[in-house]
């Protein structure tokens, strides 16, 4: 089970700083977390492929709930190259 570096920032709490963190998350990790950032805290979120290529880091692009007209709730994670690297549905809440 491939598993991917994601970085999130929390912007939300400024007496606080930014707080960050890293993990290591599957897809369906990364795709369920998307799915319900419009519920949460603003935040900015990074996922980078480590495993494709040993010794090579490339971030993937978000593209997240609602960003389709045709399909509203498609998510998809794009390399630099625009080919869709992993996609997903969001659940309409």
């Amino acid at each position: 089970m491939r598993k991917y570096l994601v970085v999130r920032t929390d912007k939300s709490s400024p007496d606080k700083g930014l707080i960050t963190w890293a993990s290591l998350e599957t897809e369906g990790q990364i795709l369920g977390g998307l799915g319900m950032s419009d519920c949460y805290w603003p935040e900015e979120i990074h996922v980078y492929d480590v495993e494709s290529v040993p010794g090579k880091v490339t971030e993937l692009k978000l593209l997240g709930t609602w960003h389709d007209a045709k399909d509203p709730l498609l998510m998809e994670a794009v390399d630099p190259d625009g080919n869709v690297v992993f996609s997903g549905h969001a659940d309409d809440h």
